[in-house]
């Protein structure tokens, strides 16, 4: 079955305007059309929000570019409000989960770990069932500005963290971890087998 690219922007548009679905699972390509997809380009696919602006969804994204969108996603609705140091901390977290055992080992898998079945998201925004509607084009811009340049450089503002909170909730599972630092408005955390960066 072949999807015409017009009639997924279309519903992905509809989708964003209406926020009656917040994640969805684009349609995978005929394997006629993947033969003949560029190597370089391959289609939008996988769990993301569907609420990102149109012009970040309509082309078709490289790998890399879907790992990039949903990075810039998640630094804007889980630090949108923070210095460019707080969005890049919460970003480094995202990157080093992907190299923890146990974890998925992609930025996207990462992201969306447990949204499939709302029991166990690692991110809010993920499960949340609110419009993720990218509302402020400069913090949008921003995120995936700061996005780009996390996986471009290795930076260790949070020496190892694997996961963080705000400051004034408390939850349980900070009892059986590390606290490394805490940057803006955010507490980060190593496991306690691990040695910081």
């Amino acid at each position: 079955m072949s999807v015409a690219p017009a009639r997924v922007a279309r519903f992905l548009r509809l989708a964003a305007a209406t926020g009656f679905i917040t994640l969805i699972v684009a349609l995978a390509p005929s394997p006629i059309e993947a033969a003949t997809a560029k190597s370089h380009s391959l289609p939008l696919k996988g769990t993301l929000s569907a609420n990102v602006p149109d012009s970040d969804i309509t082309a078709p994204l490289s790998a890399p570019g879907r790992e990039r969108l949903c990075l810039a996603t998640a630094i804007y609705f889980e630090a949108r409000g923070e210095s460019e140091r707080g969005q890049m901390a919460v970003a480094e977290v995202i990157l080093a989960r992907t190299r923890t055992e146990g974890r998925p080992t992609t930025i996207c898998g990462v992201v969306y770990e447990g949204a499939r079945h709302h029991t166990d998201c690692q991110f809010s925004f993920a499960c949340n069932h609110k419009s993720h509607a990218t509302r402020e084009r400069k913090s949008w811009d921003r995120a995936k500005q700061i996005a780009a340049a996390a996986m471009q450089t290795h930076s260790t503002i949070v020496k190892g963290a694997t996961s963080f909170h705000l400051a004034s909730a408390h939850p349980r599972w900070a009892l059986h971890m590390v606290r490394v630092c805490r940057v803006g408005t955010h507490i980060f955390y190593r496991p306690r087998h691990t040695h910081a960066l």
